[in-house]
């Protein structure tokens, strides 16, 4: 299966690392449209009201992800905090809660949709919680993945981010 994707009406297949820069460039325009701030929200609605499940659906996980990258970009430049940071954040080394349900040497649940656990929070909490699905360690977005483990597609994300394409 190829996963293409539009961005001001040029498709970009995700398999394409050496478009990775125009890519960057769409992104961040589409990112930084006034009529694109409130789309966290949205993805976050269409969620709850419809309850979809992000690991059933690619269409449904991109939808999700865009609503993450846009609520992460909005708070990297001041424009909003995020709702789910703010709820549940844990203070001390701003970790959420659930997060500790999953990793760790002794986890209280089980890594689902092919996710995967840390048994050290020492060594993912240095690491910002890299693959967690969610804003660093602050929030696990569950809601997304299904669970607040380490997946693949977060990883790639958290990988893409961090490179510099979106700062």
């Amino acid at each position: 299966m190829i996963l293409l994707f539009c961005f001001a009406g040029e498709q970009f297949d995700v398999k394409d690392d050496s478009k990775k820069n125009e890519e960057s460039v769409k992104f961040r325009q589409l990112l930084e449209d006034p009529e694109f701030e409130f789309f966290s929200d949205a993805a976050r609605l269409i969620h709850d009201e419809l309850q979809l499940k992000g690991w059933e659906s690619p269409a449904v996980m991109f939808l999700y992800r865009m609503g993450i990258a846009a609520e992460g970009y909005n708070m990297k430049m001041n424009k909003r905090s995020s709702s789910t940071g703010e709820k549940r954040y844990f203070g001390g080394d701003n970790v959420d809660p659930k997060t500790y349900d999953y990793h760790g040497p002794n986890p209280s649940m089980q890594c689902t949709y092919n996710g995967w656990s840390d048994p050290s929070m020492d060594s993912l909490i240095k690491d910002e919680c890299h693959g967690v699905c969610g804003k660093t360690c602050t929030s696990c977005w569950d809601w997304v993945c299904g669970d607040c483990c380490i997946h693949t597609g977060c990883k790639r994300h958290d990988e893409f981010c961090s490179s510099g394409y979106l700062s």
